[in-house]
């Protein structure tokens, strides 16, 4: 480490060996051979010290219960500072360094140490020790920053004068220690316990804010605890977009721009330099996919052809496959990955020898010193990126430069993005300041010390705040976001080490980017800037990209791509593909399926009208003798129940993936509702016969009963459906189709030819107007041979029927949801007649028996015949 260096440095040189001798001596007591043993080391250039505890340091986060230690620092010879250590490579600190007492403190969250999940015992409720686990420098100063902010606040006269402001910092280095840490934090402000009540309107929990954490995934679990306390939280690295949704987080802030606005960001980037033909490429988590679907929106949305994408794998086979298609496809390609996943890829992208390219990058990468130290990575070509606004911070390097132990005099900050990080916390802290300073009505002099501040006043003061900081106007909108944009970035080889200049910015307010292209060196011959922003790609330009049909948009053909980049391949039918994409991507299938939810309801009701269907046959078997059971047809019941029993059972045709089977059902309904009707309707007509037609052609009635007119009516109207049905299914029948909609195939059962389809409907309409004809002439007859209400009944629900079947053949993109209303409406059409028809008669056999005699048919005749009597 850099600062271990500078301190070997002293030593060797002897500015301050003696008197740094003294003070180890006078902290160490009995261990004074150990320590000149480490000056010894010193000396002779060596510092590779392996972690040991060191007596008479406390590690301690706190005085208290907390258990996070503090590891050893080691540097090297050269005194240059190592980005990431492990743990036994840093010093340990003492609690003094995390809590400082004040009037308001101020919780914070920073993972100085990182846990692996590999390192955490998911088998026992363990939390893991952070001082085992991995270093992280840019957290160590971003924590430095907020005792900085800390310490500037109570320093200056102008902001929140005789006031104290306090904090308390938690190495949270796994999530379970932030969650311990808010726990404690929400404890009570005398060290009370946090106890459950119905109102924490008065409750003053131990901090008045919360600074931290940075990671996306960690700050939505403690934004939940503290959103209910109402606990304000500015995070300094969480961008996740998800955090702005203030229904959810009511109080969480944070002094990163969303990930919205830095893929606006790039989006303009591409635009600025007219790139039309580019790849995207993500890690393989949610920050990658999230950050690069707004991506391709935006630039699908301003023309760009995103010409291929892809996913950064763990196998370095598939990643090299990837990079190869790369190198033949575009010249300009947009990474979205955290670091682990960027330092993979550009290892191997050096290692295939891929130059001469454009890359743009996310902001958790475009500082990274992690790629900038891959041997030969200027090779890659220009390398542009987001990146966190710079801000200042007077006196921040001087504080950094103080001892903070007799371990580890000095932490400097030695890269671009911990001091940009350190700025946002920085930020942070002023928010919360500005804020109690105006809810403690400060003036130049003092502040209202009479007035206790609780948490959810200081959010509401939040909202509001607005503050000049360094010629920075800062303030947070309605999201809680800030007004801050990005920088952008280039990564300059000029020198011979890695530089990061800032060649332009992007405020979220103005909507625009601002290149200063003065500052940008093209890595081509010829410095070809000019040729390179107008066709949009450098060699090899594609500048334009045409589509495929309407229902499938362009796309390569997979067997041979990129052999004719400048026309498209039309995807197969099953498949689709986004306009301006590079691939072919399955549709999605759709069917009523047996597993899902309306076909389970359909399935109870269809099986219900079988036990309905089958209890009503042995009623009427029981009492077939009975005179209800004879004016209801008789015998004739058991064909109307037979034709009812088919009508359940169809639902079994409909359910599942169509096949060849499928061509039968619709024919098979059409019959066996046909045959139903026909028995409706020949009842209908018999007794209008008996009652009104056998006194007026007593012939024609004498040839009907003589010659069995009913069976010869059911055998005659049956086979015409059956003819009708039969050239159906020998000229064109029904057959299994996929209708594609968008993204998805709609599996179904065609209706074949429309002509016999139509012909075969319509006659069954015109049984049943039949059927309600009859039925209404009979509308007079004795009570107990009227079935006028039971019959018309049960057509209006065969009318609906018709009307809502053909209302779904005329209704566009009507194919997804076809065979759900067939099935329903023929289920419905069969429970129509069972319980129009047969439910009153059944309720008479069984319940009122005193009506289901002889004597009261006879009676009932008898009333009718005096009824006609009387009005002649």
């Amino acid at each position: 480490m850099a600062d271990v260096a500078i301190f070997c440095s002293d030593l060797l040189s002897g500015r301050r060996l003696m008197s740094v001798c003294d003070q180890f001596k006078q902290a160490l007591g009995a261990k004074v051979n150990h320590v000149r043993r480490i000056l010894s080391q010193c000396r002779e250039g060596k510092l590779n010290v392996a972690a040991r505890e060191v007596p008479g340091v406390d590690g301690n986060l706190r005085g208290d219960d907390s258990r996070n230690m503090w590891p050893m620092v080691t540097g090297s010879e050269s005194g240059s500072r190592q980005p990431e250590a492990t743990g036994s490579d840093f010093p340990e600190h003492s609690s003094a360094q995390f809590t400082l007492s004040g009037e308001y403190v101020l919780g914070g969250l920073f993972p100085i140490h990182l846990t692996p999940l590999d390192d955490v015992d998911r088998l026992k409720p363990v939390v893991p020790k952070c001082e085992k686990s991995k270093f992280r420098t840019k957290t160590f100063t971003a924590f430095q920053a907020m005792r900085f902010a800390v310490e500037d606040i109570n320093n200056s006269t102008d902001l929140l004068p005789s006031i104290t402001l306090g904090y308390d910092i938690a190495d949270s280095c796994f999530e379970v220690v932030d969650i311990q840490a808010i726990f404690r934090f929400l404890s009570g402000k005398q060290g009370a316990e946090l106890k459950i009540l119905s109102n924490y309107t008065v409750y003053q929990p131990k901090v008045i804010a919360v600074i931290g954490p940075p990671s996306t995934d960690v700050a939505i679990t403690i934004a939940r605890l503290l959103g209910f306390f109402l606990v304000p939280q500015i995070s300094y690295q969480a961008s996740g977009e998800i955090l702005s949704d203030k229904m959810r987080f009511p109080s969480f802030f944070r002094t990163i721009p969303s990930d919205k606005n830095q893929a606006k960001a790039m989006a303009l980037l591409i635009q600025e330099f007219n790139w039309n033909w580019i790849a995207v490429i993500r890690s393989d988590n949610e920050y990658g996919r999230k950050g690069v679907n707004k991506v391709v929106e935006l630039t699908s949305a301003a023309g760009i052809c995103i010409a291929y994408q892809a996913i950064i794998s763990t196998s370095p086979e598939l990643v090299i496959q990837m990079i190869n298609n790369i190198s033949n496809t575009v010249n300009v390609t947009v990474l979205f990955s955290n670091e682990i996943m960027a330092q993979v890829f550009f290892s191997l992208v050096v290692a295939q020898n891929l130059t001469s390219k454009v890359w743009i990058i996310n902001e958790a990468i475009s500082l990274s010193q992690g790629l900038t130290s891959i041997p030969n990575i200027e090779s890659i070509g220009m390398v542009m990126g987001t990146a966190i606004k710079e801000g200042q911070m007077a006196h921040f390097e001087e504080f950094l430069d103080k001892p903070l132990s007799l371990t580890n005099p000095r932490m400097l900050p030695d890269s671009e993005l911990e001091k940009r990080l350190s700025y946002n916390v920085y930020l942070a802290v002023y928010a919360v300041a500005h804020a109690l300073h105006n809810l403690l009505q400060c003036n130049v002099a003092q502040c209202e010390k009479n007035q206790s501040i609780l948490p959810w006043q200081l959010l509401s003061s939040l909202k509001e705040v607005k503050f000049n900081l360094h010629d920075d106007i800062f303030y947070f909108d309605e999201y809680g976001d800030p007004p801050s944009g990005y920088d952008i970035v280039l990564w300059d080889w000029m020198r011979a080490q890695v530089r990061f200049k800032t060649i332009g910015s992007y405020l979220p307010n103005d909507g625009q980017i601002k290149i200063d292209s003065s500052l940008i060196h093209w890595n081509w011959e010829n410095n070809l800037s000019q040729r390179s922003q107008k066709t949009g790609e450098y060699p090899n330009i594609i500048p334009l990209f045409k589509k495929g049909n309407r229902d499938n948009p362009g796309n390569y053909n997979p067997g041979a791509p990129y052999i004719d980049p400048y026309h498209c391949t039309d995807c197969r039918w099953q498949q689709w593909s986004p306009p301006k994409s590079h691939r072919c991507l399955e549709r999605d299938l759709h069917y009523l399926e047996w597993n899902s939810i309306f076909s389970i309801f359909l399935l109870i009701l269809a099986n219900g009208g079988i036990v309905l269907t089958i209890t009503i046959a042995i009623i009427f078997t029981l009492n077939c003798n009975t005179p209800v059971v004879k004016s209801a047809g008789g015998r004739i019941c058991f064909l109307k129940l037979m034709s009812m029993l088919c009508g359940f059972s169809c639902v079994y045709f409909y359910i599942g993936k169509p096949n060849n089977f499928c061509k039968i059902r619709l024919p098979f309904f059409m019959v066996r509702f046909t045959l139903c009707l026909s028995c409706i309707l020949v009842r209908s007509f018999q007794i209008i016969c008996i009652f009104k037609m056998a006194t007026k052609l007593p012939k024609a009635h004498d040839y009907w009963v003589k010659y069995n007119g009913q069976y010869l009516f059911f055998f005659l109207s049956t086979f015409v459906q059956i003819v009708i049905c039969s050239v159906w299914l020998n000229t064109d029948p029904p057959t299994p189709k996929g209708h594609i909609i968008e993204k998805a195939i709609i599996m179904d059962c065609g209706n074949g030819s429309m002509t016999t389809f139509l012909l075969s409907l319509f006659y069954t309409v015109f049984l049943s107007v039949a059927c309600f004809f009859f039925a209404y002439m009979g509308r007079d007859l004795p009570k107990n041979y009227n079935e006028a209400k039971s019959i018309a009944f049960s057509m209006m629900i065969c009318f609906v029927y018709y009307i809502l079947y053909m209302m779904s053949m005329v209704t566009p993109n009507q194919e997804r949801y076809t065979s759900s209303i067939q099935t329903f409406l023929i289920v419905t059409s069969a429970f129509s007649i069972a319980m129009g028809y047969f439910l009153t008669k059944c309720y008479i056999i069984l319940f009122m028996p005193q009506k289901n005699s002889t004597a009261y048919f006879q009676s009932c005749i008898q009333d009718y015949t005096k009824r006609l009597n009387g009005a002649n």
